[in-house]
């Protein structure tokens, strides 16, 4: 979405602009079932807010998070970059993927976290995982920061891990949408 100077971006905009996107990959046949949206920091948050309307629990067959944050920004700036640096949010219009959390239910959604995470502390990624509905899971992974870089291949097995329980937890979903096509 683009926005004019007075105004900003609302958590509301992005599950519809991942519908669209979707939308266009299906009519290519880019996109089949089983959909399983994903990604890493305000990634996932972003894949959070997409799972958290009715509309999108008809084509998004699980979630996994890795190192969902409290708050995302939803849009930057350049100026913005040296957050990155000083580990402080950018003062941009920003959500807090809790506030969305339980609406991803009945959709199947994993969160792998680590555990010495800098951005992420263990109150706010068990507070997230308390505020989801099932089917959930909270998987620890003992990294030594945000980006698990010392334990890449756990991180790598774990997500795996979650793509076999997404498609269990969702199994009649995940074939009446494959019956579909």
């Amino acid at each position: 979405m683009f926005t004019a100077r007075d105004t900003h971006l609302t958590p509301s905009v992005a599950p519809d602009d991942y519908a669209a996107i979707a939308a266009y990959l299906r009519t290519r046949d880019l996109l089949r079932p089983p959909v399983v949206v994903s990604g890493v920091s305000e990634g996932a948050a972003f894949a959070v807010l997409a799972a958290s309307t009715a509309a999108s629990h008809a084509w998004i067959t699980g979630v996994i998070t890795m190192g969902l944050p409290d708050t995302a920004e939803l849009a930057w700036r350049w100026s913005d970059f040296t957050t990155w640096l000083t580990k402080k949010d950018a003062t941009e219009p920003s959500f807090a993927p809790k506030d969305f959390i339980a609406s991803v239910s009945p959709v199947p959604l994993c969160m792998i976290q680590s555990t010495k995470d800098e951005y992420v502390s263990e109150a706010e990624y068990r507070a997230l995982a308390a505020a989801a509905r099932p089917p959930k899971k909270l998987v620890l992974i003992n990294a030594s920061n945000h980006r698990f870089t010392d334990r890449l291949p756990d991180l790598h097995r774990e997500f795996l891990a979650a793509l076999a329980w997404i498609l269990t937890e969702s199994k009649p979903a995940a074939a009446s949408l494959t019956n579909a096509r």
